[in-house]
């Protein structure tokens, strides 16, 4: 998870980039995360076979969009539009794009239990 410096940043972009991309026509616009890290410290690459799909940050929406600013959403399996903004990857895809909204609480949660699992099976096996 980003730390403190890197989540002021990162809202701070999101805010530029909101008031100067207003999506149309039921779109939405995404950070584009490759790799998201979780804030136990384990990466979730994009190949995992734990995570098919990786969960987008929304950055700003459209009228009627069922998502809102600030949600992070799994995208179903399409070639994206990608673009470079301050340093970061955003993509713009369409409202019916978007197969779920994820709880980025839970992620952590679950990967804190599977290295918890680890753990303690490197200590039976030790």
């Amino acid at each position: 998870m980003e730390n403190p410096n890197q989540l002021k940043e990162t809202a701070e972009i999101h805010e530029k980039m909101r008031k100067h991309f207003t999506p149309l026509n039921d779109y939405i616009l995404i950070e584009y995360v490759e790799n998201l890290k979780t804030s136990g410290g384990i990466y979730l690459p994009v190949n995992s076979e734990e995570t098919k799909s990786i969960a987008h940050p929304v950055v700003a929406i459209s009228e009627g969009c069922k998502v809102k600013p600030g949600d992070w959403v799994a995208l179903r399996a399409m070639n994206l539009d990608i673009f470079k903004m301050y340093g970061r990857k955003f993509a713009i895809i369409k409202d019916f794009d978007i197969m779920m909204t994820v709880d980025m609480g839970y992620i952590k949660e679950e990967s804190e239990y599977k290295q918890a699992i680890k753990d303690s099976v490197k200590h039976l096996v030790n």
